[in-house]
């Protein structure tokens, strides 16, 4: 039996896509029936437009696709961890608030952000690559860029980067 039987609902070889690219990111044997769902039900969305492809293969851009969505898993597995390790500390073990501080001070940079730059945050902290929030925000990858420039000077003025 086949571990993996999307048939009808997605070509075979998107599912091996999904599959190849879930184990190079690392993902155990054991997450992968989750994560191809979660891949699948994204997948079956996408629509692969020759004209608006600029040039890149339908491969190409699902597994840019795949990527940017196994990171966000990769992240969130990430924030759940650490937030699981928070709550497990002992009333023994001492505290540091400098994450608490650290997102603080994050904060207060988004904050002084006009509503374009914080768009592009988002975007930037859900995975998403230049191009793709260009598209997103009907404008230029040039403009982003500029944007994020603009962005890490925000950043650079109250004292990230400098460590």
């Amino acid at each position: 039996m086949k571990r993996f039987c999307y048939d009808g609902v997605l070509e075979n070889w998107k599912i091996e896509l999904a599959l190849k690219r879930s184990k190079k990111f690392g993902f155990r044997d054991d997450e992968l029936d989750d994560v191809i769902q979660e891949l699948v039900i994204i997948l079956m969305d996408i629509e692969y437009d020759e004209e608006r492809a600029n040039g890149a293969s339908e491969k190409t851009m699902l597994t840019s696709v795949i990527d940017q969505q196994l990171c966000k898993m990769r992240r969130s597995d990430s924030r759940r961890e650490c937030l699981e390790q928070s709550v497990a500390l002992s009333g023994d073990e001492t505290y540091d608030n400098s994450d608490l501080e650290r997102r603080s001070d994050v904060e207060i940079v988004v904050a002084k952000m006009d509503d374009q730059q914080r768009r592009v945050c988002e975007l930037l902290s859900q995975g998403y690559s230049k191009s793709v929030i260009a598209e997103k925000l009907d404008c230029t990858w040039y403009i982003i860029e500029q944007i994020m420039d603009d962005i890490r000077t925000k950043f650079e003025e109250q004292g990230f980067g400098e460590e």
